[in-house]
């Protein structure tokens, strides 16, 4: 059987809710079509909650932290092999559109793809429908026996984090007053969240935005407005892809994986942007569709990770996956038997984050502060239960979860050097410092 085309899109800061086909007030028909047509992955999670951290693992399969591109602006630090060579080598051509951002923002040369000339820059109102018109053309024009992986790399809703600044610019009265009827409503941890927080981040809230303290409630829900909006647009972008598969006759035969670098604040916790390993930066969904595959509609709670994405891509193709890679095949049969995904943080505090199935433990490196959430009791992460006893076991199953999986990580950056102290200080529910044996097994 003749080995199906493969497009890779991805859009920049798209909140995990939004992957849900009819969220309320959002019109998202791009969505909706791929997830009926696809297996979707809602449990997903970001490598790194920022873009070039979390896009070099897309794209090679590892951890930031392994490739020293644990910071935006900062290219691979040591060599590695990219998806794009990967499939390459097993007989496709590869092709890349949209921003890049291993290093720089947009790149005219990168290692195993052939770059499309969209003339775009990094402002997605303008780039994104430029990306798209230079897809289909390429789409419509493809003459190659060969078949093609695309990489197409969309802005928004990324623009939010440009857009902000407008409103914090003061104004007596919101604009377009007859629209707030429409505002979604706060999220509820806008105001209740967990006030014990490591000091790394009370020290990024009292400084400069995105901690938004002066905004009132409707400001949050015009803020959370113009997102939406901003999440249509590139969901537009998606729909008229999906449009020129069909009219170009290849929808049949093009396998398309979706999903985001990583998510936004939207208000929750009181924040907006990236960067935190709360839920709403770091989780990113995935929806998977290919050609007569089994299952087209329906969702797993499997947990998933961005480390996934290049085994998956080289499943589809057909290609051998690299040996050592972490991540797995999300079209494998075993993926629903792992315990638990990690993640790195590395903007506003070094930290590490394990996900199990019902639980997510972040652990901060420079002061050996930590938290525990019940993501099914309390999926807002309002209550830290990290020194609460009854958890206890909890607590002790994902620090050794931490440990397993660093134990496996090549020493590259700060972060990636320091390893989980043996006894760690950490606080009572008093407050009060306290021993607590992480190496216990």
């Amino acid at each position: 059987m003749k080995r199906p085309n493969i497009i890779f899109a991805f859009s920049d800061q798209q909140h995990y809710d939004s992957f849900n086909a009819d969220p309320k007030g959002v019109c998202l028909p791009g969505i909706r079509r791929l997830a009926s047509e696809g297996i979707s992955f809602p449990n997903a999670y970001a490598t790194n909650p920022i873009c070039g951290p979390s896009r070099s693992s897309i794209f090679t399969g590892r951890m930031p932290s392994e490739l020293g591109t644990s910071f935006n602006g900062v290219g691979f630090q040591v060599p590695v092999e990219l998806i794009s060579e990967r499939l390459n080598g097993a007989g496709y051509r590869s092709y890349y559109a949209g921003k890049w951002h291993v290093g720089h923002c947009m790149a005219y040369d990168i290692p195993g793809f052939e770059v499309l000339c969209t003339g775009s820059n990094c402002n997605g109102n303008f780039s994104d429908p430029a990306i798209t018109a230079t897809v289909e053309g390429f789409l419509r024009n493809y003459k190659s026996e060969e078949p093609f992986f695309l990489a197409v790399s969309w802005q928004q809703p990324h623009d939010t984090c440009g857009w902000k600044h407008f409103q914090d610019a003061g104004q007596e009265d919101l604009p377009y007053k007859w629209l707030e009827k429409d505002y979604p409503a706060a999220p509820v941890n806008l105001k209740h969240f967990d006030r014990d927080e490591p000091e790394a981040i009370k020290e990024f809230r009292r400084g400069v935005p995105p901690s938004r303290d002066g905004w009132d409630e409707a400001a949050w829900r015009y803020y959370r407005w113009a997102y939406d909006r901003q999440i249509e647009m590139v969901d537009a972008e998606l729909e008229r892809l999906l449009l020129v598969l069909d009219e170009a006759g290849l929808r049949d035969s093009t396998a398309v994986v979706y999903t985001t670098d990583h998510g936004e604040g939207a208000g929750n916790h009181g924040l907006t942007d990236k960067a935190f390993l709360y839920e709403e930066s770091v989780r990113t969904p995935v929806i998977v569709s290919c050609p007569g595959m089994q299952g087209a509609g329906t969702a797993t709670e499997a947990l998933a990770s961005g480390l996934d994405i290049f085994p998956t891509i080289c499943d589809i193709a057909g290609a051998d996956i690299p040996q050592g890679l972490r991540g797995c095949s999300l079209l494998a049969s075993g993926t629903g038997e792992r315990e638990y995904v990690c993640s790195e943080g590395s903007h506003v505090a070094a930290a590490r984050m394990v996900r199990s199935s019902r639980y997510k433990y972040i652990w901060y490196e420079d002061s050996n502060d930590e938290q525990l959430f019940d993501l099914i009791d309390d999926p807002f992460e309002q209550n830290n239960l990290a020194y609460m006893t009854a958890v206890g076991g909890e607590l002790m199953q994902h620090r050794r979860w931490l440990r397993e999986w660093g134990s496996c990580t090549s020493q590259v950056t700060k972060m990636n050097r320091a390893t989980v102290p043996s006894m760690q200080k950490s606080r009572g529910p008093d407050g009060q410092r306290k021993e607590m044996d992480v190496c216990a097994r």
